[in-house]
């Protein structure tokens, strides 16, 4: 590839879906800057500033006079740590619930489960203590 360094197409050394970030390492990788994300130096040599919220140059995230885009759902006004699609659970999601962490309240094992201990093996003494 002529656009590519060294006149080769290098898959991106760094990604992000969400808030998972990812690294890519190969034999022979040239040096790629997570900053500006080009490869021919790294970021700690990179002397560009590169705002995070909406990726243009010249001011960082906490400067940026764009409203904040969740990098999780794509919607203005919250970031990921705070977008509510991330609180929901898969149990809410699959069982129609509202979704939110704080309602799935622990139950003893016995409740759960549906017998009364009568049972003496180790297993039984196990999960419920004595037999």
């Amino acid at each position: 590839d002529q656009e590519g360094l060294d006149g080769l197409l290098h898959p991106p050394a760094f990604f992000s879906i969400g808030a998972d970030r990812g690294y890519l390492f190969y034999s022979g990788q040239p040096p790629f800057c997570r900053n500006c994300r080009s490869f021919g130096h790294q970021a700690a040599g990179c002397g560009m500033v590169r705002c995070r919220n909406c990726g243009l140059s010249g001011h960082v995230f906490a400067d940026c006079k764009e409203p904040r885009v969740c990098n999780g759902c794509g919607v203005q006004g919250h970031i990921f740590c705070d977008c509510p699609a991330r609180r929901r659970t898969y149990a809410a999601v699959a069982g129609g619930g509202d979704g939110d962490v704080e309602d799935h309240i622990l139950r003893p094992l016995e409740d759960v489960i549906g017998f009364e201990k009568e049972c003496a093996c180790f297993r039984c003494f196990f999960l419920f203590g004595q037999g």
